[in-house]
């Protein structure tokens, strides 16, 4: 199955897919946070050294199945 996403997850993706740690960095703002397994990442500099770890150690590939949409506004 073949999904038409837009930017910026199509670049994401296409980024993660190809271990591309700064284009996957692209697409976050710089006040952008994550949470993986307990930790929160805050910052580009936070999520770029997360980023680093979790492709080293896992070299994960990803294929999107389906998307939805969220009313705006909701949190």
């Amino acid at each position: 199955m073949s999904i038409n996403l837009q930017p910026p997850l199509s670049t994401y993706f296409a980024a993660k897919n190809a271990h591309d740690v700064d284009a996957i960095l692209d697409v976050f703002s710089d006040k952008a946070s994550v949470r993986d397994e307990g930790r929160t990442m805050i910052g580009r500099d936070a999520i770029r050294d997360w980023l680093n770890e979790v492709t080293r150690k896992f070299r994960v590939t990803m294929t999107p199945t389906g998307v939805d949409q969220e009313p705006k506004g909701r949190p």
